[in-house]
């Protein structure tokens, strides 16, 4: 299947110096989205995002503020999410980067009875690096899979 936001652009360099050091930076990147959305530490989320990134999701696409607040909305009606983050790839070149990686999100204890599901997710990151380290600059979301889960959940004491 091709990558429906384009081809990724590969290199015969060898992985000289920084180029380990940028992937891990760059790769962080999905990690920290992942556990600040779980955490509701909309703070950690913002800090992967440039002031004026791209984001088109599922539902929604737009500038990153307006992105965020419509996707914080959305998260916020879940009692808890969980984020598990699988195969990633990621090609650097120079100051700027694609970081394509797949997932899997829980959204449970909806505030919408019936409203639990989980999703097979393709985030495609494009990433440049700024004063500040790397940063999402455009990120395109497209859902793979949905499962509504209809059993319920019971949330556990101690995390949330």
């Amino acid at each position: 299947m091709p990558d429906p936001a384009g081809p990724i652009a590969t290199t015969t360099e060898p992985d000289r110096g920084g180029r380990a050091q940028d992937r891990y930076e760059i790769e962080d990147l999905g990690r920290r989205y992942a556990h600040g959305i779980d955490d509701r530490d909309w703070a950690k989320v913002d800090s992967c995002f440039a002031d004026d990134a791209y984001v088109q999701g599922q539902s929604f696409g737009g500038p990153y503020p307006d992105y965020i607040t419509n996707l914080r909305q959305s998260v916020e009606t879940f009692g808890t999410t969980m984020h598990f983050l699988g195969n990633q790839l990621t090609e650097v070149h120079g100051d700027r980067a694609r970081m394509v990686t797949y997932g899997i999100a829980y959204h449970l204890a909806s505030s919408t009875p019936g409203g639990d599901f989980v999703i097979g997710v393709n985030y495609v990151d494009d990433v440049a690096r700024r004063e500040t380290g790397w940063l999402i600059v455009r990120r395109s979301v497209f859902g793979i899979w949905r499962q509504s889960l209809t059993s319920g959940v019971d949330i556990l004491p101690g995390r949330h």
